[in-house]
């Protein structure tokens, strides 16, 4: 018996009082464990507009180079998971994704006790938000959404294979394609073929399956330079994806059009040499890497020097076949197919 109290007095856990736990959306309360060899550990009630613990849980705490993480169950649309609380200082955070920082949700805490009513009531939004997002997860079907605008597609169907489209500006599948499909930490992973592609590569979206939060990212990890885009449940009929395809089409025609009039009448003039024009392949590196995907040969035109500009084959952002001059009075009709 004096060993079990010698040991019990000699633990020193890592939760010590009671926290209010508060974010965007979001509300909690963190509870110390009970006194006593006998009393119940630290547990925690945490809850968002679409997922959260099944009341006050169990936490398992850990210290790790002055980081303590605590650890517990939710619930989400998409069935149980484990959720973590990072509390280092006074940031606290409850990282949502895989690649470190990218869909941090940032808490405060404060000493203290929420009323009983305030948590029953963020506990009660969020079972219904659970509710429509298992609804929304069943269906399968969303809308990429830029802002306000649709730019693509995703179907996640039970066992049947992911489909994607995307339409606008930057990159397009004229037809839905199939994705392949993997899962990294609290994010999902969807690679898919899709224009402009210069060696075959293919585009890459993670999807935040807490949050529906996507991102394109542009490296490995996590930069401002990424595209941000949302999930929201919805499809398009055959007409309205043939009408934003033919939109998005149109409008990289016309941004192609005046990027290319406009750089290849520079790349025009450096090409001037004494008695003649330069070959393409004198050219700086970095203008052969900006013209990537087109056929490019040094000519004349009216006396001076032009591009003839084709491209290696025809798709989005690379259609243009024409002659581009110097200045604008030497500019021959491009043609867009």
């Amino acid at each position: 018996m004096l060993w079990i109290l010698l040991a019990c007095a000699s633990s020193s856990p890592l939760v010590t009082e009671a926290w209010v736990l508060e974010g965007p959306g979001v509300l909690g309360q963190l509870s110390a464990p009970e006194p006593g060899c006998g009393g119940k550990g630290a547990t925690i009630g945490l809850w968002g507009a679409t997922w959260g613990t099944a009341g006050q849980v169990p936490v398992d705490a850990m210290e790790e180079d002055g980081v303590l993480w605590l650890s517990f169950p939710i619930q989400t649309g998409v069935g149980e998971g484990i959720a973590a609380l990072r509390v280092q200082g006074d940031d606290v955070r409850v990282p949502l994704g895989a690649r470190s920082g990218e869909f941090d949700l940032a808490l405060t805490r404060a000493p203290g006790v929420n009323p009983a009513a305030l948590l029953e009531a963020a506990a009660q939004t969020a079972q219904a938000g659970i509710a429509a997002e298992r609804a929304a997860w069943q269906q399968g079907d969303f809308l990429l959404m830029d802002g306000a605008d649709a730019v693509g597609e995703v179907s996640l169907r039970g066992d049947a294979p992911p489909m994607i489209s995307v339409h606008d500006i930057t990159w397009l599948t004229p037809d839905p394609v199939v994705a392949s499909r993997a899962d990294d930490g609290g994010d999902l992973l969807l690679v898919f073929p899709v224009e402009p592609t210069l060696e075959d590569e293919e585009a890459l979206i993670r999807v935040n399956v807490l949050t529906r939060a996507v991102v394109v990212p542009s490296q490995a990890v996590p930069s401002p330079m990424d595209r941000r885009l949302q999930l929201v449940a919805g499809s398009l009929s055959d007409a309205e994806r043939a009408e934003a395809v033919a939109a998005a089409i149109s409008l990289a025609d016309a941004a192609e059009v005046e990027w290319l009039e406009e750089a290849g009448a520079d790349l025009a003039r450096r090409a001037r040499r004494s008695g003649g024009c330069a070959e393409w392949a004198e050219l700086p590196e970095e203008w052969r890497l900006m013209l990537a995907g087109y056929e490019v040969e040094i000519t004349t035109l009216d006396g001076d020097c032009a591009l003839e500009v084709s491209p290696d084959w025809r798709q989005h952002r690379r259609r243009y076949s024409g002659v581009i001059g110097a200045d604008e009075a030497h500019q021959r009709q491009a043609q867009m197919e």
